[in-house]
């Protein structure tokens, strides 16, 4: 996901606290899994130019490289798990279990 993040920004990279944001994670798990990935030779921090307090996540060569060739796989498993459609009874069941939950949410005080 953070790689994925980095990819679609310009320059590929983005301030730590955004990429935080919209990756939906905590400042302190994404700290620790940019420190991972930087480990790894995927992302590098940058220091920001115009405000010493700020960091920048960045994704390397590297890093996008390994993003290419994961993004077949992924697609793939997105399509099959969420894409296509599921199986009728599947859907069935799944409708069932969330009338459910709706109605004990409707009789909870």
């Amino acid at each position: 996901e953070i790689l994925s993040q980095l990819s679609a920004q310009p320059e590929r990279r983005l301030q730590m606290t955004a990429l935080a944001e919209v990756s939906m994670l905590s400042q302190s798990r994404l700290t620790y899994r940019v420190d991972r990935l930087e480990r790894d030779g995927l992302v590098v921090r940058v220091p920001c130019e115009s405000d010493g307090r700020r960091i920048w996540a960045q994704l390397t060569d590297e890093g996008f490289r390994r993003l290419e060739v994961a993004y077949p796989v992924h697609l793939e498993g997105v399509r099959r798990y969420v894409v296509d459609p599921p199986d009728p009874a599947d859907l069935a069941a799944t409708r069932r279990a969330l009338e459910s939950m709706l109605a004990a949410l409707e009789q909870a005080p």
